[in-house]
């Protein structure tokens, strides 16, 4: 009999000493998941035999990914975010604060992740792992979360799929919420239909020759970006001269709320600048299609924050 494909969960938990596994105990509503060993063998191109056929190959260092999509949305029973997406953030480079997020102030402040998939009866696990993370949302849908860790890997074993205790929460959707860009935007506001976030996070390893494959954990290291990408409807060059503003450099605040009407989730960024953007078209809508902010530090460190409360 074939194993179920189609039957697993996905659960997480934040590590208390990096790159050491803990049993994931979080359950994180995950689209899509994937755990992948990295194919990284290691060829003997010079132990060549016969007339030319292959030699055996070494494996590579026991390493792989994962990747899942999941929807935005707040805890079971108390105005915070999802308790498995709260963890996955904080292995992406984000510190606790509460029940808000700022950038960790160091790599030592930093957390790792251990993830644990079961599905068909097998389980997967990736741990030591850090990663990126990309925050998405289309006018009306559910805002969307992309997760993409690299981490240690731990080959398949044998484990029937546990009974499930996922978060029975509404997702948030891309609506009923506010986006304000402070001196370098029009003067009536933002229209928007969508928005892309992304932290462009410089995944690396952690050497250590006393660690298994070499490798302690996974690491985010300096260097990552944070874009927004929207498709702002056009105005008069009088209202917002989105042209004179990348030119001159100016900089501006940024502030995106999502609600649910439980919760609002505040993304705020002090110091962001425009990108170079063209002309484009929404149905009949004059629009920036490719406009571009780039998130950046105003004493270091704090390129974005969020914060997470009640509804008012």
């Amino acid at each position: 009999m074939p194993l179920n494909g189609k039957i697993g969960l996905l659960r997480v938990s934040l590590e208390s000493s990096k790159g050491t596994p803990v049993l994931g105990a979080t359950e994180i509503v995950a689209i899509a998941p994937q755990i992948r060993r990295e194919d990284n063998v290691i060829n003997q191109e010079d132990a060549l035999i016969g007339l030319g056929g292959p030699a055996p190959f070494v494996a590579g260092p026991l390493t792989g990914t994962c990747s899942f999509r999941t929807w935005l949305r707040k805890a079971s029973a108390a105005a915070t975010l999802d308790p498995g997406i709260f963890a996955c953030l904080q292995a992406c480079g984000m510190a606790a604060d509460g029940a808000d997020l700022a950038l960790a102030a160091s790599e030592a402040t930093q957390k790792t992740l251990t993830i644990d998939h079961w599905v068909g009866g097998l389980k997967q696990r990736l741990y030591g792992a850090s990663g990126n993370w990309q925050l998405s949302g289309e006018w009306g849908k559910p805002v969307e979360l992309q997760f993409d860790f690299t981490g240690k890997f731990g080959v398949a074993s044998d484990v029937a799929v546990p009974t499930p205790s996922q978060n029975s929460s509404a997702p948030i959707r891309f609506a009923g919420g506010t986006i304000t860009l402070d001196t370098i935007g029009p003067t009536g506001g933002l229209k928007i239909s969508k928005f892309s976030l992304n932290a462009n996070n410089p995944v690396e390893p952690r050497e250590d020759i006393a660690a298994t494959s070499g490798v302690g954990y996974y690491m985010i290291g300096s260097g990552w970006r944070y874009m927004l990408e929207l498709d702002p409807e056009a105005e008069s060059v009088a209202n917002w001269d989105v042209m004179g503003a990348v030119e001159a450099g100016t900089t501006g605040a940024l502030e995106l709320v999502l609600t649910d009407g439980v919760i609002d989730v505040t993304i705020s960024a002090g110091k962001v600048q425009l990108m170079p953007a063209s002309l484009g078209a929404r149905d009949s809508k004059l629009i920036y299609d490719n406009w571009r902010a780039l998130l950046l530090p105003t004493l270091g460190n704090d390129d974005i924050e969020i914060a997470v409360t009640a509804h008012a």
